[in-house]
């Protein structure tokens, strides 16, 4: 006998917690015993869920479905479907026809690509917000937000949202028009993703300062979806009190960074601010070797005759790898971040305007002073960010950057030896295209070679050690290519780091090759904070086989999305540590984020942090430096 269906039931208060109706939640169903209903708070810092024993949703009935703030159930044992909905503090439900087969929607989050789209709807607007992700479980790295042109009829890329928040999940995306009217972080898009360590995460990334933040979601329960809950009427209408104040906060911020850019130019008085810029440039130049490279930036802008400072005493200054990235709404301008001093500095690149000049600008490479910059897909340049003269900038020629693995260049630009290449793999690693360029060439050079066994590349930049390119898989092979004769190969020894029977056929985490003092190191890290996140291994070369390190007592390593940097210590409490592009925000400045493998743990913390969306570790090199 068919059981009748549910009876429509509204207007029924259940206890919803305070402030249900004012601001956004993480909901998820349980299954019996457990009340029906968990309503997690993602952004008030509280870590235990709210059970709530809502009839409507007894009975074993699953979630397939969401749209907006109704939620389409099924009663796993009849079949019959409802359209359940949260509003104000009480809950509504109505009646649907049965399904007498369960169904799934389309995952958005497909494994087996890099990207995830998601189409959102706010105040007329339509927007298509593009997910970069990386490894297995699949975290976010970047984003991308387009807006759709009816005028043209095609999309848009936006550095902005305005006043929304968007929040997208695995079923569902929607955006709340005024994000100070549901209480969270204006021109930000907050991702709920199921993590394989943690359940689930919340990933926050502001489209204000392009950066991206991981925390973890406490209270939820691992083995249930988890869905977005955002009440009706926090949904609608624009704000006009927010655009006014965020054309204000535009405007303070903009100040801080003009006051970041260019230092004061008094200290106190006149009469002190005189009596500064009358101190004799050589007294100031023995003070550079006492100070950091941001420092010394820093000194050259504050007093115009400073700024003759002798080359030969810069040479003494204190120089560190720097965190640089690239700054949002400025695509002509670079940040730098000193972890020592922990100051910033902000630079214009020379960067001759082209047809990609308004386009997003990537970071590919760093080394000897030098990077390699891209503009939109096909433009790149070699530039020396401190090098103000016409030779500070080399022009590459166009390439398509779509599938490139990883960038790199031999040495500095005018050097016998100098060469720069590009690496692609197929995914099954077995085809790969080398393409180079030399001083003088018209274009890239390709050569094609074919492996004899997968060799699966990992996302990272070659290094140039010792005359060849070498290049790692993620399995831990590694292959060599020989610039002096193109050539290409895979070599039999190392064999791969992991065993045969934990061989990877995708990239599941980071796998970097670096180069310290006179040896290989092979480097991976998982995004999570479990045992063994981090490994590391350097190869003997006589024997050429890996032997695993607990750390480098007498070195640094500078971690970033797109390569390691090992070096000495800028000082001893520096050692045998591992610094990130996080930082956490303390007391108006920052703090930079690190890893201690003495004591297997990061610091601060793991979670919580900023990172720069496109960012780069950055060594200077103080010859030549103007």
């Amino acid at each position: 006998m068919t059981p009748p269906p549910p009876r429509r039931a509204e207007g029924h208060g259940y206890g919803f917690p305070p402030g249900f109706d004012t601001k956004p939640w993480v909901v998820q169903f349980n299954r019996s015993p457990k009340p029906p209903l968990a309503l997690i708070s993602p952004f008030d810092g509280r870590r235990r869920p709210y059970h709530l024993d809502v009839p409507e949703l007894r009975g074993g009935r699953t979630c397939v479905g969401q749209d907006g703030d109704w939620f389409l159930m099924r009663d796993e044992g009849t079949g019959w479907c409802s359209r359940v909905r949260f509003s104000g503090l009480s809950s509504s439900q109505v009646p649907l026809p049965p399904l007498q087969k369960s169904f799934n929607l389309p995952r958005l989050m497909d494994p087996g690509v890099k990207f995830s789209d998601y189409i959102v709807e706010s105040c007329g607007d339509i927007f298509l917000i593009r997910l970069h992700l990386f490894g297995s479980p699949r975290v976010v790295v970047n984003l991308d937000a387009c807006r759709w042109n009816p005028s043209r009829d095609d999309w848009e890329i936006v550095e902005t949202i305005g006043g929304r928040t968007i929040f997208l999940g695995s079923k569902s995306s929607f955006a709340v028009s005024s994000a100070t009217r549901a209480g969270t972080e204006p021109n930000c898009v907050h991702i709920l993703m199921r993590s394989g360590y943690h359940g689930f995460v919340i990933y926050t990334v502001s489209l204000e300062d392009m950066t991206i933040r991981l925390n973890v979601l406490e209270g939820c329960n691992k083995d249930l979806e988890a869905f977005w809950f955002v009440p009706s009427r926090l949904k609608q209408g624009p704000s006009t009190e927010f655009v006014e104040r965020k054309e204000t906060n535009q405007k303070i911020e903009q100040g801080k960074r003009m006051n970041s850019v260019l230092p004061s130019k008094g200290l106190g008085s006149s009469n002190e601010s005189s009596q500064w810029s009358d101190l004799h440039t050589d007294l100031v130049e023995l003070l550079v070797p006492k100070i950091s490279f941001i420092d010394v930036l820093h000194l050259r802008a504050v007093c115009k005759q400073w700024s003759s400072i002798s080359s030969a005493a810069i040479q003494h200054a204190k120089v560190f790898p720097l965190l640089m990235s690239t700054c949002p709404r400025r695509k002509d301008s670079l940040d730098f971040f000193d972890p020592v001093s922990k100051r910033k500095y902000t630079i214009i690149l020379n960067i001759p305007d082209d047809e990609d000049c308004k386009r997003s600008q990537m970071l590919w490479y760093s080394k000897n002073g030098w990077i390699i910059v891209s503009r939109g897909r096909r433009s790149l340049y070699l530039v020396n960010p401190f090098k103000r003269s016409p030779d500070g900038v080399i022009i590459l020629p166009l390439l398509d950057s779509y599938g490139i693995k990883g960038v790199s260049f031999s040495s500095v630009p005018g050097s016998a030896d100098f060469l720069v290449i590009t690496v692609q793999i197929n995914a099954i690693g077995t085809l790969v295209r080398v393409k180079t360029w030399r001083p003088g060439d018209k274009d890239w050079t390709e050569n094609v070679f074919n492996n004899g066994i997968p060799f699966i590349m990992a996302c990272h930049n070659p290094v140039f050690f010792q005359g060849n390119f070498y290049c790692l898989d993620i399995n831990g092979r590694i292959g060599v290519f020989k610039p002096d004769t193109s050539e290409w190969s895979v070599l039999e020894k190392p064999v791969a780091i992991r065993s045969s029977d934990g061989m990877l056929s995708s990239e599941c985490s980071y796998s970097y090759l670096a180069e310290w003092n006179g040896a290989l190191i092979a480097i991976f890290r998982a995004d999570s904070v479990k045992q063994g996140a981090i490994m590391m291994y350097k190869l003997d070369r006589l024997q050429m086989r890996w032997s695993k390190l607990d750390g480098l007592k007498d070195a640094v390593v500078f971690w970033d999305r797109k390569s390691a940097l090992v070096g000495p210590p800028p000082e001893e409490e520096f050692c045998n540590k591992m610094f990130l592009p996080n930082y956490a925000e303390k007391d108006g400045g920052r703090a930079p984020t690190f890893y201690c493998f003495e004591r297997r743990r990061y610091y601060p913390s793991f979670y919580g942090h900023k990172e720069p969306i496109n960012a780069l570790w950055f060594e200077p090199n103080l010859e030549g430096f103007q």
